[in-house]
């Protein structure tokens, strides 16, 4: 099983990926070894070290043999480049395929959840040894698994990995809510939007927030979500939650707007302050509050698609395994007349030492 705390950020929802650099068509485990040299290319091109190769080697082949094995045999891979500023280059790949998609998101994410996987294969060994897993919704031809990686050498340190969960409104093929998480070498910045209303308008006001967050995110968080505030002015607005989390000192900055929920986890919940309001409409009364945190605590965001009671009725013990937890929580507390969404991830120190 993965470790826990030492993991990637996990997501169910997607995030822009960049400039795109080249697309192959999968039509056999012969084209295996060709796509394998591509991505090990860029990432050498990217400052990958030869531990990174060797990991990004093993997932990419892995997911090459899902697509052989569950996808339909035959599918594309897209090959994208992102750029943060205080970081090297961070690949992209998305792995499309034809085949009938996950009957379960989550749980796939898990060892030893689809039929015919040996332990460490496939998403769990992409789970190992990516950045961040998104899980796409299945497109009219299959599923699409996006990893995002980046050398080691990007991030010397840094506290936390999350997983981010979510389920667009029954009957919706658009998710108003919308997340990012931003690793630098100072700090880790968590955003949860929650677009006013639900479908495709909501949806666009939640991607508008996370495009300007991703682009002034080293702003400080006040500055930030007058940005946004006038950005989404164009548009219907969102509840929007950012919570920047320092490494020294160890303190956690935070700004929330409307009814994306934030607590901190140890033995007890701490609710963090909101403000009333939605950014692009109004936001007349807000300013940033700062708190302590202890590493081994958790940080949970989650949008009002969950049930307003749900943390009376839901264990959090915070020595669970994250990715089940936020499952069990999801699965048990969304409610189907809106979008739900939640944000789990436990604030202990990564390297790539013990990473």
């Amino acid at each position: 099983m993965a470790l826990e705390g030492l993991s990637p950020d996990i997501f169910s929802v997607s995030v822009a990926p960049g400039e795109k650099l080249r697309v192959i068509s999968y039509q056999s485990s012969y084209d295996s070894s060709s796509i394998i040299a591509v991505a090990c290319g860029f990432g050498i091109q990217f400052g990958f070290v030869e531990r990174d190769i060797q990991e990004l080697e093993i997932v990419v082949r892995e997911l090459l043999a899902n697509i052989s094995r569950h996808g339909g045999g035959e599918g594309t891979i897209v090959f994208y480049s992102r750029e943060l500023a205080d970081r090297l280059p961070t690949l992209i790949i998305d792995f499309m395929d034809n085949g009938p998609g996950f009957p379960d998101y989550d749980l796939s994410l898990h060892d030893n959840t689809i039929s015919g996987f040996t332990p460490g294969g496939g998403l769990p060994s992409a789970r190992r040894f990516c950045d961040r897993v998104e899980l796409m919704p299945n497109s009219p031809k299959g599923a699409i698994v996006r990893i995002t990686k980046s050398s080691s050498r990007s991030n010397p340190h840094r506290i936390g990995s999350f997983v981010v969960l979510s389920k667009p409104h029954l009957g919706e093929t658009h998710n108003g809510d919308q997340a990012t998480v931003i690793h630098t070498n100072n700090f880790t910045l968590v955003a949860l939007v929650d677009g006013l209303g639900h479908g495709l308008v909501a949806f666009q006001a939640a991607k508008s927030a996370i495009t300007i967050i991703e682009q002034n995110y080293q702003v400080p968080l006040d500055q930030l979500i007058k940005i946004m505030h006038i950005e989404l002015m164009k548009t219907r607005g969102a509840a929007v939650s950012l919570a920047k989390i320092n490494y020294d000192p160890q303190t956690i900055d935070y700004l929330g707007i409307g009814n994306v929920n934030t607590a901190l986890i140890s033995n007890t919940a701490n609710h963090l302050v909101n403000y009333n309001g939605t950014v692009g409409l109004d936001i007349s009364r807000s300013h940033v509050v700062t708190y302590k945190y202890e590493l081994g605590m958790r940080l949970i965001m989650y949008t009002d698609g969950l049930a307003s009671n749900w943390m009376k009725n839901q264990d959090l013990n915070i020595e669970c395994d994250a990715l089940q937890q936020a499952h069990t929580i999801l699965s048990s507390h969304a409610r189907p007349t809106d979008d739900a969404t939640l944000v789990l991830g436990k604030l202990m120190l990564w390297t790539p030492e013990n990473g």
